[in-house]
């Protein structure tokens, strides 16, 4: 497969999918992960969290972050997913703010319920190198994909 056609699979497999794991470090180094809701337009990811949250001060701190979407499969020989690692940016350019919204809220419309006053932030991730897994060519197969 060729690099086009494997950022396409990688775009597709995270365009299918709902969920992801997001992985950063606190300031003394400490790793965190955590569970997000995510939505992607083309490979720049999308997430919101509050600015309380463990990773919301370890991405002000510290922007690395590695990620990862996979399914739930108890066969190993059946697993597929995406790692990625990246950098995050809080996004504070209100259209960029309002866009990301929309877009999580179309995939997620219990967004919309938020007040105003308590919506989370808007969280960008900028992938820099993604490996599609695919098990079903052979156990630990990975396919790498720079941005």
């Amino acid at each position: 497969m060729n690099l086009s056609e494997l950022k396409d699979k990688i775009e597709s497999y995270l365009k299918d999918h709902d969920y992801m794991t997001v992985a950063t470090a606190a300031p003394d180094a400490t790793p965190r992960a955590a569970t997000v809701s995510y939505a992607c337009e083309g490979m720049t990811i999308y997430f919101s969290t509050g600015p309380s949250t463990e990773k919301y001060k370890n991405i002000e701190s510290k922007p690395a972050v590695a990620c990862t979407v996979d399914d739930d499969e108890k066969d190993w020989s059946k697993i597929k997913g995406v790692q990625l690692t990246g950098f995050a940016t809080i996004v504070s350019d209100e259209e960029e703010q309002s866009a990301a919204f929309d877009l999580l809220a179309s995939k997620f419309p219990q967004m919309k319920d938020m007040p105003p006053k308590v919506r989370p932030k808007i969280i960008r991730i900028d992938p820099k190198a993604a490996y599609f897994i695919d098990n079903t060519v052979s156990f630990g197969h990975r396919d790498k994909a720079e941005f």
